[in-house]
């Protein structure tokens, strides 16, 4: 039973997390799930950044990115007085497929990367040693006195690897995998902007992802 709870918290815990996110910047910008998505992420890689340095604290740059992501959710409803707002975001339709598209790809990704673990050798030597002593210290890496190599690699991956992993509730190489694979799916996404509907849109996107 413990299994079960643990594996579906590393699911839906981080899974809350990319669609309040996206939700957040979407609204605030007027930009489709597709587009928020990626973008959303990038900018809690520089509030990880920048409350790691500034405040010598990773954790709370997770906090502060839900907290306006959440803020500017709570805002459009109030506003509006109506959840339309939101439930027009998320909601799929036949022109609009792209939260669905998401899930599909999240799930796969959660599934597939069960029991996985470290086997390349730069997994040992620095990144995967960059996202333990971020954990570790709740700080950037580069204050850390442990043995790594590329100690002055620029840390965005590391650290959304590592907000992965903390939004799991703890370090695993299953976790980090999932979250590099999450943002780089991410980056996929706005080709679904072109428009998933049933004349050109799929056809544009395979065109613009095939040589």
């Amino acid at each position: 039973m413990s299994f079960i709870v643990s594996v579906g918290v590393e699911i839906i815990v981080p899974l809350l997390y990319c669609l309040i996110a996206a939700g957040g910047y979407g609204i605030l910008f007027k930009k489709r799930f597709s587009v928020s998505l990626s973008q959303a992420f990038l900018w809690q890689i520089i509030i990880l950044t920048f409350t790691s340095i500034v405040f010598s604290s990773f954790t709370a740059g997770i906090a502060a990115g839900i907290a306006v992501a959440l803020l500017v959710l709570t805002v459009s409803v109030v506003r509006e007085k109506t959840l339309r707002p939101i439930v027009d975001f998320y909601k799929p339709s036949l022109g609009n497929l792209e939260v669905v598209f998401f899930l599909l790809l999240y799930f796969a990704i959660s599934i597939c990367n069960a029991g996985n673990f470290f086997h390349h050798s730069d997994e040992y030597a620095h990144w995967g040693i960059f996202v333990k002593e971020i954990l570790r210290l709740d700080r950037l890496f580069y204050v850390s006195n442990a043995n790594m190599a590329h100690k002055d690699y620029l840390p965005a991956l590391s650290l959304f690897e590592a907000l992965w992993c903390k939004l799991c509730f703890g370090f695993s190489e299953a976790g980090t995998y999932r979250g590099i694979q999450i943002f780089e799916a991410s980056l996929v996404m706005p080709l679904l902007s072109l428009g998933l509907d049933r004349k050109s849109g799929l056809r544009e996107v395979i065109k613009t992802m095939v040589p």
